[in-house]
């Protein structure tokens, strides 16, 4: 909403740019009509709703196109582990806030212009007019072009972000796997029936040309859902009559931390021997924490209000489990056990290659196990993660987009009030020329005016984008502020559109005739 509010707020300020420009071409006309006895208020009127008309034609193309956009709009999904579509129909609301938006839309662009064009000034009837692109157009073309580039920037800053997060270490495999969802307890099996229909599958799956390694788990980093922390004693103590910190925990097969390409930095993985179920594998982060500077591989711990002793038989190194910025800390991992299977389980396949020509094949291997058997999910580990990256992705794209919507914008406002500028300027520019002023040197002029009229407006907008680039860490997991080359980048794209904008009226002005400039009326 912010952005796409962006986007309405320069379009405004373009057309209010333009209502200025307008304004002084009629400021004859309004003289006249205030000598023959015209208040102010009933001009006021009569200029609001000249722009009121053209609001409610914006309104109504945009209530047209929405409805024709609604089938498409129903076709995006949410990339959730549960398919879920929004229908985004308009409906009585819809039509409402375009309403609310045609009055606002009515109101700002043209309330000042207005004030400004009727304010009383003697009936202009000079020779020629020196309209000089200062003032309130001047402000209006420096929020314009502001505008324009602090989108533009948004657009950068995303971008940037979601390519590095994309490539980011997670600790983990993150190019070489495959993972597939399936849940046996929903369709009539019992835990241990279950995890036997899961091995059975499992040992499909190893057995693959191009699989490498594969491991069940109930869940993986960056899964969709809530935390399940466990309470952890490392001094004996029983937690029902102690306060134990909580440490997140998962519940993983053999061949987990090689599968996933986790190194193991003392100690050793779950085997699948009965000794399993004592034992415990603890993160890097949970040894420093609980241990520091000391061993813990051999140690006894107790877990939850039950009490249950443990023993840790290897430390992980450190992953990311949650969000692309989090501080890693304490990570507890426990033997897959029966229980794990009253819930869905994942089984993640470990290729030789890419794994996009064995996504169906791994994902075949449930139906062969048991046709009966439906899979939840068979994708990549790339396209697994696609969740996380969901939203900083959507939002670059939507940057993107509203970015060059209002460079557009930009663009077309300022080739306008340019444009009114230099033809105001038409009888001045032709008496130049006709005392001696060289055709080049005008072009220059104009050139040099619009430009300076333009420039701190990109100034202002990359001012406003360091602002952002210094908030947005705080609303979207994981990004980061901007990089300098991507300001510069962002600086010349908008230092090449004005001045691609501004050479066309400079052109103007360097053709004019002087004989047709001063009979000119």
């Amino acid at each position: 909403m912010g952005m796409l509010g962006a986007v309405l707020l320069v379009a405004m300020i373009n057309v209010s740019g333009l209502l200025f420009a307008r304004a002084l071409e009629r400021q004859r006309e309004i003289g006249l009509r205030t000598s023959l006895g015209a208040t102010r208020s009933r001009l006021i009127r009569q200029l609001l709703t000249e722009q009121f008309v053209l609001a409610v034609l914006g309104g109504a193309a945009a209530l047209v196109l929405s409805f024709w956009s609604a089938a498409l709009l129903r076709a995006f999904a949410l990339p959730s582990p549960i398919p879920m579509r929004v229908d985004l129909t308009p409906d009585g609301t819809m039509v409402a806030f375009v309403a609310g938006l045609v009055i606002v839309g009515t109101l700002l662009p043209a309330l000042w212009p207005a004030w400004h064009a009727t304010a009383d000034r003697p009936l202009s009837g000079g020779f020629f007019t020196t309209a000089r692109p200062v003032g309130a157009r001047g402000l209006v073309v420096l929020i314009q072009v502001a505008g324009a580039t602090f989108l533009l920037a948004g657009a950068a800053l995303f971008f940037e972000n979601v390519t590095r997060l994309g490539a980011a270490s997670l600790g983990f495999e993150r190019e070489h796997a495959i993972v597939v969802a399936v849940h046996p307890a929903a369709h009539g099996y019992d835990t241990s029936g279950a995890r036997l229909v899961v091995d059975r599958t499992l040992q499909r799956v190893r057995a693959l040309p191009g699989i490498s390694d594969a491991f069940v788990a109930d869940r993986l980093p960056f899964y969709v859902g809530l935390a399940r922390p466990i309470e952890v004693s490392v001094t004996g103590a029983a937690c029902n009559n102690a306060d134990c910190p909580a440490v997140p925990s998962d519940r993983v097969g053999p061949r987990y931390f090689r599968t996933l390409g986790i190194p193991l930095r003392r100690g050793r993985e779950f085997d699948g021997s009965t000794g399993d179920a004592e034992s415990v594998v603890i993160s890097e982060g949970m040894a420093d924490r609980f241990w520091p500077g000391g061993d813990p591989v051999g140690s006894l711990i107790r877990l939850g209000r039950e009490g249950r002793v443990r023993r840790v038989i290897g430390i992980a190194a450190t992953t990311l489990h949650r969000s692309f910025n989090e501080r890693p800390g304490a990570y507890l991992y426990l033997p897959l056990d029966d229980d794990a299977f009253a819930e869905a389980v994942v089984i993640v396949a470990k290729t030789v290659g890419p794994p996009a020509s064995l996504v169906r094949t791994v994902g075949d291997q449930i139906g062969l196990v048991d046709s009966r058997l439906p899979v939840l999910s068979v994708k990549s580990m790339g396209q697994y993660l696609e969740t996380q990256l969901w939203l900083p992705s959507s939002a670059a794209e939507l940057a993107g987009v509203c970015g060059a919507l209002a460079m557009v914008l930009a663009a077309i406002g300022l080739f306008g009030v340019i444009t009114q500028i230099v033809g105001q300027r038409t009888r001045e520019f032709g008496v130049r020329l006709a005392v001696g002023a060289n055709p080049l040197d005008l072009g220059v002029l104009v050139f040099r005016e619009s430009a300076m009229l333009s420039l701190p407006g990109v100034a202002v907008g990359l001012v406003a984008a360091v602002v952002l680039s210094r908030a947005i860490p705080a609303v979207f997991s994981g990004l980061t502020g901007m990089s300098p080359s991507a300001y510069a980048l962002v600086a010349v794209f908008q230092v090449a559109m004005i001045v691609l904008v501004c050479l066309a009226p400079a052109g103007r002005a360097a053709s004019i005739n002087p004989m047709t400039a001063l009979r000119c009326d």
